[in-house]
């Protein structure tokens, strides 16, 4: 059992993500992931450049599930 399938278990209106201003329930995660692994279609690798939130996740989950490499940039990199 993968990531995703766990995802799919859960209550889909319990919140999956939550940063103390937004949160995303697990009936929308699936949609969202999904939306981003579209976005990825022409790439090969992915370098995330963002800040820790839930964006991050996103496009985390997106790349794992798209099977494409990621990469995460801290924000001090220049």
């Amino acid at each position: 059992m993968n990531i995703f399938d766990h995802i799919k278990e859960h209550n889909p209106h319990k919140i999956a993500l939550n940063n103390g201003q937004h949160s995303l329930l697990y009936g929308d995660l699936a949609g969202e992931v999904q939306a981003r692994v579209n976005a990825l279609s022409a790439v090969s690798v992915l370098a995330i450049a963002l800040d820790n939130g839930i964006d991050w996740v996103l496009w985390d989950l997106a790349a794992l599930k798209a099977k494409v490499p990621c990469i995460p940039l801290p924000p001090f990199f220049s």
